[in-house]
């Protein structure tokens, strides 16, 4: 009785170790009405499309997926107009936003992982605009006469 019940066990604990389970996403995109939003799986060295949705008349969609641990995901409007999401196996993830300029503008509830890189992405759009000022002054008077030398 106890060969049988190892026997049965053993499969069973294998199977539920690595079991998928379900995710949502969803979300609004003020003036996106008609448009068409892509998930992608973000891969090491590419991208892999799993769904692609038509933003209804007031820009809402839902996606579904399936993932056994945290996963990076890419919601794409467009190549240049795009946002990272880290979503984990359970979450019920709703994303909200303005369809120009997404990328810059959207907010997150619902999942923890892609709530951090949204910060993340927010600061780092604010460095990059930092030293973009930075280097057009530094352009501007770099051959100026009466620039006193840092160095």
């Amino acid at each position: 009785m106890n060969k049988a019940l190892f026997i049965f066990m053993v499969p069973l604990l294998l199977l539920s170790c690595g079991k998928k389970t379900n995710f949502s996403l969803s979300g609004q995109i003020d003036g996106g009405a008609g448009k068409t939003v892509y998930f992608s799986k973000l891969l090491p060295s590419s991208q892999q499309l799993i769904d692609s949705v038509k933003l209804d008349k007031e820009g809402n969609f839902k996606l579904k997926g399936r993932t056994s641990s945290p996963t990076f995901y890419l919601l794409k409007i467009s190549e240049n107009n795009f946002i990272t999401l880290l979503i984990d196996s359970t979450e019920n993830s709703m994303i909200t936003g303005s369809f120009k300029g997404f990328a810059e503008n959207y907010k997150v509830k619902g999942s923890s992982g892609s709530e951090i890189i949204r910060d993340l992405n927010f600061r780092f759009i604010v460095a990059k605009k930092q030293l973009d000022v930075v280097q057009t002054k530094y352009n501007t008077h770099k051959n100026d006469p009466d620039r006193k030398s840092v160095v």
